[in-house]
């Protein structure tokens, strides 16, 4: 599924579809059949006729800032795509390393709890994947030390290292701007978790890292056009992102 260029025409597309905390969103007609490079190229609305809680709004439409050419930094224009690969590229390993307890073995019944999920929005919940698999796949101190925390300060944290990313940035300000309502405040939302899903949530997050194959391999690197290697991988991932909350969606929401 890989895309060969920018399409020209990507900012004519509009952010809809945004979850839980968006109830107000608009939904249109489904794009069926059509493949994410064929959504991303045709310079049009991208739209769902599936409910904004599908996925955990985790869909083409929010996670679009991965795709984003350039940043401004620092008083000037920075090419993400490097950025927004490792970005991606962590978050599906993080999925791995939080809901699985055995290679690829998603049940549902592991991992961060629905009630958690449904309480974050979408630009939220990606950070926690990306930045526990950074943790622990290095072994940082930061890691033993949050495990000494309470559940609010480990999610609060996590979101806020995962703030240096610039998808993700992008992200908050889309979705803060798309909001007709105003929003709880993290923390504010974590307490309304109960007990049980405060457990759940720690116990994947102590839990050892679950290596997975990588998608998309890196080592060594293109030395001819790196940028359009990014490109093709985070278009990779992306989908796979997609596809992999989908199913925890539904596999965290089926009846017993």
């Amino acid at each position: 599924m890989a895309i060969n260029k920018t399409p020209k025409n990507r900012s004519n597309l509009r952010l809809v579809g945004q979850g839980e905390l968006f109830p107000n969103a608009t939904r249109g007609v489904s794009q069926k059949g059509s493949s994410l490079d064929d959504l991303l190229s045709q310079g049009k609305e991208i739209v769902t006729d599936k409910p904004v809680t599908d996925g955990y709004a985790i869909n083409i439409d929010t996670l679009r800032p991965f795709f984003s050419k350039v940043s401004y930094k620092n008083g000037v224009f920075v090419y993400s795509h490097h950025d927004h690969f490792f970005a991606s590229q962590k978050a599906y390993h993080g999925i791995y390393a939080m809901e699985s307890h055995k290679h690829g073995d998603f049940t549902g019944h592991y991992g961060i709890p629905h009630e958690v999920l449904i309480n974050l929005r979408p630009f939220e919940k990606l950070p926690i994947y990306i930045v526990s698999y950074e943790l622990k796949a290095m072994a940082n101190p930061k890691y033993y030390e949050l495990l000494q925390s309470s559940f609010e300060n480990i999610i609060q944290e996590l979101v806020k290292q995962g703030m240096q990313y610039n998808a993700i940035r992008v992200m908050k300000r889309k979705e803060d701007r798309a909001s007709n309502v105003p929003i709880d405040s993290l923390s504010w939302r974590l307490s309304r978790v109960n007990k049980k899903g405060r457990e759940e949530f720690l116990r994947a997050f102590r839990a050892p890292l679950n290596p997975v194959r990588d998608l998309y391999r890196t080592n060594p690197l293109p030395k001819e056009n790196p940028e359009s290697f990014y490109y093709n991988g985070i278009d990779t991932y992306v989908g796979k992102l997609i596809s992999l909350f989908e199913q925890l969606y539904r596999l965290k929401t089926a009846k017993p």
